[in-house]
């Protein structure tokens, strides 16, 4: 290069010159990743949730990155949540959170270039205040991107939200209620409208009969048996659903379904509870667990039919058997469903033929109904229905089954099966029927239908 004779043109291409290799050495410089934190939603009740996601975003460095690393501490009054349900779609990224501790470590992540991806944890707070939340450094391959920091803040000017099952553990096919709290407890507003959905999870649904209970006024519950999705909406109204120091709570009865993909808890999260307090809030999320359970891979579900059921009517009773093994059979599978025991004078009426559970087994008994001699072969299943009585004059109630766990043989050793959990409902509300009163019919003609309604209580 050339320098300028003259002296104020040689200052100024010496500064260019030192300019050019200034940003020459930067862009030699290698970036690093992103690094980001946030909180959904940055605002919630008490005992409410919110979900903490970090990003990583390897925009502009040029190269992949790996081994990225972090570990972040929560402050003091803000917890994991249980469960804290991490989760992240790093590849080959491991994220590690404890229920209800207050460290998150996440190890091992790799980023393509210009590729984003995140980490989440489920968090939650029993007291108001402002939560600052700082965590450590970012490192990878790339160097260190710095921290991350975001605010959450929990306010009693809108209630909590907050669920659970009970039990919180049932055998495959199980019955659990699911019940939320509205919890304003602690509130120093009063609460006009209270509005949430609730998706269930895969390999949960329902119940049937769902058994909607609730100690929220003013509101319509929707809960289809069968159905995977929960719905709570409450319209604005003049006076209060809930003053300032009080509280409600729903509850939804819910089954667990047979899944082969392991016993991985079946894990339910809300969409945020929206209230009006008169002003519209965000209460955050309500989580909860239902951990299915099973023994010696053989499956027993019982289920009541035309549940509830009416004083002195018929019903019936629906067994199911799953043999879990791929390789061996199930031989000489045997329980007993002690009817009596569950409602004294339920009787069976009626039993299906022989091989009701493979070639040679056969059920026997009325208030005692007892399955011999299944035998299914690997990964398979049977299902049979018993007809009942129920007897004339039983009180309305709830009638837990009392049913034994299921034992064999599968490759010649002995198994058992978690005794099943269902529940016989007895109800004498009124009964809707309905009745073509021509039928077969003419096609294009008129056919008459009839409706009765039945009142079977003796009050």
């Amino acid at each position: 290069m050339q320098v300028p004779s003259n002296p104020l043109r040689r200052r100024r291409a010496v500064r260019a010159l030192v300019c050019f290799l200034g940003l020459l050495a930067s862009a030699l410089v290698q970036a690093q990743p992103a690094f980001d934190k946030v909180f959904s939603p940055n605002q919630m009740g008490p005992g409410s949730t919110s979900l903490l996601t970090f990003t990583i975003t390897n925009f502009g460095t040029g190269s992949p990155a790996v081994n990225a690393a972090f570990t972040s501490t929560l402050p003091s009054g803000l917890t994991l949540a249980s469960p804290a349900n991490p989760f992240t779609n790093c590849v080959d990224g491991l994220v590690t959170a404890v229920d209800g501790a207050d460290t998150i470590t996440f190890t091992n992540g790799r980023l393509a270039i210009n590729e984003v991806c995140t980490v989440s944890v489920q968090v939650t707070a029993a007291a108001q205040g402002n939560y600052m939340s700082v965590s450590g450094d970012l490192t990878s391959s790339l160097g260190t991107s710095g921290n991350a920091s975001d605010d959450l803040d929990v306010l009693i000017d809108r209630p909590g939200f907050s669920k659970s099952f009970s039990p919180s553990s049932v055998p495959f096919g199980g019955r659990s209620t699911l019940i939320f709290e509205v919890d304003n407890s602690i509130g120093t507003s009063d609460v006009f409208s209270l509005n949430f959905s609730d998706e269930l999870p895969i390999g949960m649904t329902v119940a049937d009969p769902a058994n909607v209970t609730t100690t929220c006024p003013g509101g319509d519950t929707t809960a289809l048996p069968g159905s995977s999705e929960i719905l709570n909406f409450s319209p604005f109204l003049g006076t209060p659903l809930i003053t300032a120091g009080g509280s409600c709570s729903l509850s939804v009865d819910v089954v667990s379904a047979i899944n082969l993909d392991g016993l991985a808890p079946l894990v339910n999260v809300s969409e945020s509870l929206t209230a009006t307090t008169p002003f519209f809030v965000e209460s955050g999320f309500a989580t909860a667990q239902l951990q299915p359970t099973v023994t010696g891979d053989v499956i027993l579900i019982q289920e009541f039919l035309s549940d509830p059921a009416i004083p002195g009517d018929p019903a019936a009773v629906r067994f199911t058997v799953q043999n879990l093994d791929r390789s061996n059979s199930l031989v000489d599978g045997t329980f007993v469903a002690d009817l009596d025991a569950t409602l004294v004078g339920l009787t069976a009426t009626g039993l299906p033929v022989s091989d009701v559970c493979g070639v040679g087994s056969s059920l026997s008994g009325a208030t005692q109904v007892t399955l011999s001699g299944a035998n299914l072969p690997p990964e398979g299943s049977c299902t049979f229905d018993v007809m009942i009585q129920t007897p004339a004059g039983a009180a309305t109630g709830d009638y837990p089954s009392q049913t034994t766990p299921l034992s064999g043989l599968i490759g010649g050793l002995p198994v058992t099966s978690v005794a099943p959990r269902d529940t016989l409902f007895i109800s004498d509300a009124p009964v809707l029927s309905k009745t073509f009163l021509t039928n077969p019919a003419a096609g294009g003609s008129v056919v008459p239908l009839e409706f009765t309604i039945t009142n079977p209580s003796l009050i």
